[in-house]
């Protein structure tokens, strides 16, 4: 069995790299377009994981996408508070 899951765009390959330094991993969706791939979905596969496993993957893949996306979000708030007046 999988889930597919969606997040905000362009962070999945980020949030894959974050993810396998916790020792959990998924499937970027893009991969399973033929044209035009989503780069902001992912897919879980959970078949053959137990259900404690399951929550610990959930809640690194959480941890994880916390990181992200308070990064990017920093990244944002940087690159707008220097970038000149009217660009």
């Amino acid at each position: 069995y999988s889930a597919w899951m969606k997040l905000r765009p362009r962070i999945t390959r980020e949030l894959l790299q974050l993810c396998l330094r916790r020792n959990v991993c998924f499937v970027p969706g893009d991969v399973f377009y033929a044209e035009r791939p989503d780069y902001s979905t992912m897919r879980l596969s959970f078949s053959t994981s137990r259900p404690e496993d399951l929550r610990e993957g959930v809640a690194r893949i959480r941890s994880a996408h916390a990181e992200v996306t308070t990064s990017s979000s920093t990244l944002s708030a940087l690159v707008a508070a220097t970038a000149p007046a009217g660009a």
